[in-house]
């Protein structure tokens, strides 16, 4: 598996897991951000979780086929009406299409 694809499946195993209240997993992805991306291995024995459960790998599967179908990329994106905001513009120029008719 790539480096990558651990981190991606570590962290959605901890959203999903069952082992942790929702202020944890809170906790445990804020340190990830803040020290456990640069600890990586460490920080995978200290919050342990199941990666290989069915339900895990499940909901693993349904986001990666989703990434696929909408050739999503990266992160953030930022979609609009269900279309990714065009390089060119910046979250704040939002405020520029608010009286837009979309339909």
């Amino acid at each position: 598996m790539k480096n990558w694809n651990r981190v991606a499946d570590f962290l959605a195993a901890i959203y999903f897991s069952e082992k942790y209240n929702l202020q944890e997993k809170e906790e445990i992805y804020n340190k990830w951000f803040e020290e456990g991306k640069f600890r990586k291995e460490e920080f995978f024995e200290e919050y342990q979780s199941n990666i290989d459960a069915d339900s895990i790998k499940l909901e693993i599967d349904n986001h990666k086929q989703w990434k696929n179908q909408t050739d999503i990329a990266g992160t953030p994106t930022i979609l609009f009406n269900g279309y990714e905001l065009p390089y060119q513009y910046s979250i704040e120029d939002i405020i520029y299409f608010m009286d837009l008719k979309t339909s």
